[in-house]
């Protein structure tokens, strides 16, 4: 059996874990661009030399598979 003193217990620091969201720092932008037959798409417009970069690259990539985890998903009840 082992005793733990008082005094040994407090140096043990609690941890918080949470998201860091950087809110409003993105520099994603949507544009509406037309095909060749004239039909209107969004497209996100990411810029290259940006120090968000890698959050804008990511957010871009996450919009993109969740708007096609919808398609699919509708596409899967339309055939039902």
């Amino acid at each position: 059996m082992s005793i733990i003193l008082a005094s040994e217990v407090n140096w043990m620091a609690k941890l918080r874990i949470a998201k860091i969201r950087d809110s409003g720092s993105s520099e994603v932008t949507t544009r509406t661009v037309r095909d060749s037959s004239g039909k209107a798409h969004r497209v996100r417009v990411i810029d290259v030399n940006s120090k968000t970069f890698s959050s804008d690259l990511l957010s871009v990539f996450k919009s993109n598979v969740s708007r096609e985890r919808r398609k699919e998903k509708q596409l899967a009840i339309a055939a039902e």
